[in-house]
């Protein structure tokens, strides 16, 4: 995967270009001491290091000419800007590479719940999220600020379990906007005494992210029975 931060080591091989003065310098500099030494055995390290980065591609001229410019008061972005612009770069790099990997996880999720919502019972909500009453109970509804007591087990599409409460002899107890975002949305539309069959878009369950045993883009199924509202 492709790391989210740059080594600050890195950062300071670019620091020691400043000393070139202009981009036509760097390559002529000549190493006469120590640290010039030191700082041109950090450019080749790092130059190395950067270049086996999936999808990173660093120009060492360039990144010559920020550090310059930002010495000199002339760059285009400011400190936070030049960050931002990192993160958000590498951030999409990370979630390409994470889409064409998982596509298939992707795929198979979206079929599936474009083939369950036809099924009588089967209830749509406008995020995009299915569920079906098994059982309606008569209690009042949580809101978003509840904090709830639940039992619940959790499945992929394969029918592989990979959580139980009931498993584990214990219900559930969490504030209701600390979850993901599916189970925030679909148990408040549960009365207290209720079980719902709730079938989640990876967009509203773990998304992108790996989590334990869920890949990245899963559509997930859970049981959930709503025992309490504890707050």
């Amino acid at each position: 995967m492709i790391r989210t931060t740059i080594s600050i080591v890195t950062v300071v091989a670019a620091i020691a270009m400043i000393s070139c003065g202009s981009d036509s310098a760097i390559t002529s500099k000549k190493l006469q001491t120590g640290d010039d030494s030191l700082s041109y055995a950090f450019g080749v390290h790092n130059f190395h290091s950067l270049d086996q980065e999936e999808g990173i591609n660093i120009d060492p001229v360039a990144m010559a000419k920020g550090m310059i410019e930002a010495r000199d008061g002339s760059s285009f972005m400011d400190h936070m800007e030049a960050q931002t612009y990192m993160m958000e770069y590498i951030q999409a790099l990370d979630e390409g590479a994470m889409m064409e990997q998982y596509s298939h996880v992707r795929e198979e999720g979206e079929r599936f719940l474009e083939e369950n919502k036809q099924r009588d019972g089967v209830i749509t909500t406008e995020s995009g999220l299915q569920y079906e009453i098994l059982r309606e109970g008569d209690g009042p509804r949580p809101s978003r600020e509840s904090v709830v007591r639940v039992h619940y087990k959790g499945e992929f599409l394969s029918g592989e379990q990979f959580d139980s409460s009931y498993d584990r002899g214990e219900p559930a107890e969490f504030p209701l906007s600390g979850v993901i975002p599916g189970w925030t949305e679909v148990v408040q539309l549960m009365p207290v005494g209720s079980k719902f069959k709730v079938y989640l878009p990876y967009n509203l369950g773990y998304g992108t992210q790996q989590a334990g045993p869920i890949d990245p883009f899963s559509t997930l199924i859970f049981e959930i029975e709503l025992l309490d509202i504890l707050d």
